[in-house]
């Protein structure tokens, strides 16, 4: 019996705008699954790099008295990994028991941070020791119901551990079926702010070198470009060589906003004779200590010269009680011209 799965994800750089130029980086998991009469073994065999979460994984599985079949395990890394039609991927599980094959693309796992190979070396070991094909079915509020889906890697984030435990249960079949608090839809809203921009009001502009934006900068607001009147903010480039970004930024000290809420910005941008790296619109969390970036959402416009007033949108969730600042940053990209709108900007607290 052979069974093949071929999906393909995309991982986004870490998010901070001065990344942007970076390439996005495409992961793709290739399941094959077999039943053989062949008993050969092969012996254990495990790359150090990955020892340490191997260990784990077993740790994790006796702790909820899963027996695994280590039989003829191995884990191994090559330069690059490719589908049998050439398309690039970075991991492959294959179990043929009682032996299973895991190979990993060393450039795409040099890629990852600590949290991401945690999350991929467990869906991995989950395909070739569990047998669990992908599974990409989602709670209501949207939230994924198992590890095994086929984009992992947001399942829990470095501000939300604590929903780790909910998906190891899940992976070794040892939850209850049951819908965590925190998947659960939310119902409730309340607007944290809001602006038509008719005035700057508590907004400033940075350049991402300095505190002073460059001569070829200029911004303000416009009173000719606008979807809720009187106006819109804008920032606009001159020069399409520029070596730094700049950006209108506002800061939201203590906005009281309950832990696992959801936090979702949306705005309108219009860009006009843009050319080059393009815009962005950003949200990050920082907390007490003055450590930067708890969490991160960006979403870059680059494809499009001159277009009309446009919807976006960004989420963020859960909010946690580490984060006491909140800060929104609209983005002219470096090695980028022409002017951005932004317009109809709201932060809302989902609960």
């Amino acid at each position: 019996m052979l069974g093949l799965i071929i999906i393909k994800m995309k991982i986004t750089p870490h998010p901070v705008w001065k990344y942007y130029n970076a390439a996005l980086l495409y992961f793709s998991t290739v399941l094959v699954i077999s039943c053989s009469d062949d008993e050969s073994q092969t012996p254990i065999v495990i790359d150090p790099q990955v020892q340490d979460l191997v260990d784990l994984f077993i740790q994790e599985a006796e702790t909820r008295n899963v027996e695994l079949d280590l039989s003829g395990l191995r884990v191994e890394f090559k330069g690059e990994l490719e589908t049998s039609d050439g398309n690039a991927i970075c991991g492959r599980a294959t179990s043929t028991s009682p032996n299973a094959l895991i190979e990993m693309s060393q450039t795409c796992w040099d890629g990852f941070d600590n949290r991401e190979k945690e999350i991929i070396m467990f869906h991995e070991l989950g395909h070739a020791l569990l047998f669990r094909p992908h599974l990409d079915t989602e709670f209501e509020s949207g939230h994924k119901i198992s590890l095994m889906h086929s984009n992992p890697f947001d399942v829990y984030a470095e501000w939300t551990l604590d929903r780790k435990d909910y998906y190891l249960d899940e992976l070794f079949g040892a939850h209850d079926g049951s819908t965590p608090i925190w998947a659960h839809a939310k119902t409730n809203e309340r607007v944290i702010y809001e602006s038509d921009f008719d005035e700057i009001g508590d907004w400033t502009i940075r350049s991402f070198a300095s505190e002073t934006p460059e001569e070829y900068i200029s911004f303000g607001v416009d009173s000719t470009q606008f979807t809720s009147p009187p106006s819109s903010l804008y920032i606009s480039s001159s020069n399409i060589d520029a070596e730094t970004s700049h950006y209108w930024r506002l800061e939201l000290n203590n906005p009281n906003i309950d832990p696992n809420s959801q936090l979702e910005l949306t705005a309108r941008i219009r860009g006009e004779n843009l050319e080059g790296q393009g815009i962005t619109i950003s949200i990050r969390g920082d907390d007490s200590d003055g450590d930067r970036g708890i969490f991160f959402r960006g979403e870059p416009i680059v494809d499009q010269s001159d277009f009309d007033f446009q919807n976006v949108r960004l989420t963020v969730e859960p909010y946690t009680p580490v984060v006491d600042k909140v800060l929104i940053f609209f983005v002219i990209l470096s090695e980028t011209s022409g002017t951005a709108y932004l317009d109809e900007l709201r932060l809302i607290e989902r609960y």
